[in-house]
């Protein structure tokens, strides 16, 4: 117990100092020893240094490594995007643009971190140190990371992610009745389809390893989630560009090259290339096929309900039943 209490009181001298000297490159190696040595303080100085730069403008020069994040309450309406950045980066930048789900990347972290069920509360009191984590693992300066939690906050500095941490954000938003027929489609169910749509399915846990880990579902509702990505100042923040689906197939040129002018705004240097957009979109026609969307009949009785919940949010992106 003594022992443990002089080690403490020395790396608290240890990174004080290199911390009032801004030394990043001894933070890190001596943030990476201690991390084999003792996981315990690891996490205690950790914390205190990410929290630190955090609240400091040194902290733009701290996080190197950044996030960017595409985001929807279906997964599924986020592929075109994933796609056409990977193909786009890697022909312009030679960018390999690593991308996953943002809940498999929990997968990754030392088991340390994760030795109990991770709960809302949870994430939200330690998003920050897991996305550190998360980033500390990442060889390019991006990684994307595919996401359907809602964005949380807890006053006064407790949030999804920082903007220290993020490059940027895509939101891509569908007509609600469209995904509800989708995913009707997929179970056959309407009930099953309104659970989805409203938050209620039937897993509200993800298992994250063999060792049966789970990590509470926060997609919430539709409604909510889209709410929470197209606040005004959770775009403004965190640099976010909403997409309407129904548009990206539509005309796909002109939404693509936004993208592209997205990550410029962002600050990453890059330029808008038409000629391989437009190479990119005759690649995968059937991906902006008219025929994605695909022809939605429902009843009066399954358009009311899905109005009754989601009504008022669809009436804001000018979304009809």
């Amino acid at each position: 117990m003594l022992l443990k209490k002089i080690k403490t009181n020395y790396l608290d001298k240890l990174f004080s100092e290199l911390v009032n000297q801004n030394d990043f490159v001894k933070i890190n190696t001596e943030l990476d020893k201690l991390k084999n040595e003792d996981f315990e303080l690891y996490f205690l100085f950790l914390n205190r240094i990410i929290n630190t730069y955090l609240n400091n403008d040194q902290g733009q020069r701290f996080f190197q490594n950044k996030f960017i994040w595409l985001n929807s309450f279906d997964l599924d309406d986020t592929q075109i995007i994933k796609n056409f950045l990977s193909f786009y980066l890697s022909e312009k930048l030679d960018l390999n643009l690593e991308s996953s789900l943002y809940i498999k990347e929990f997968q990754k972290l030392p088991k340390e971190l994760i030795q109990k069920n991770i709960s809302f509360e949870d994430l939200v009191d330690n998003s920050y140190l897991y996305q550190y984590e998360m980033l500390k693992r990442v060889d390019n300066k991006y990684k994307l990371l595919l996401n359907n939690h809602v964005f949380f906050e807890k006053l006064p500095n407790k949030f999804f992610t920082h903007y220290y941490l993020t490059q940027c954000f895509f939101y891509v938003i569908k007509n609600p009745i469209h995904v509800y027929a989708n995913y009707r489609s997929k179970v056959g169910s309407q009930q099953s389809a309104l659970n989805f749509l409203n938050g209620f399915t039937e897993k509200n846990q993800s298992s994250l390893d063999e060792e049966k880990v789970l990590i509470q579902n926060t997609t919430k509702d539709w409604s909510t989630n889209v709410l929470s990505w197209t606040n005004t100042n959770v775009i403004n923040t965190f640099r976010g560009q909403i997409i309407k689906f129904e548009e990206l197939i539509s005309n796909p040129e002109q939404i693509l090259a936004e993208v592209i002018s997205h990550l410029i705004q962002a600050g990453m240097e890059i330029e808008i290339d038409y000629d391989l957009i437009n190479n990119y979109i005759n690649n995968n026609e059937d991906k902006f096929s008219k025929n994605v969307l695909g022809e939605i009949i429902t009843s009066n009785q399954e358009n009311k309900k899905l109005y009754r919940e989601h009504g008022e949010v669809s009436k804001k992106f000018l979304y009809n039943f």
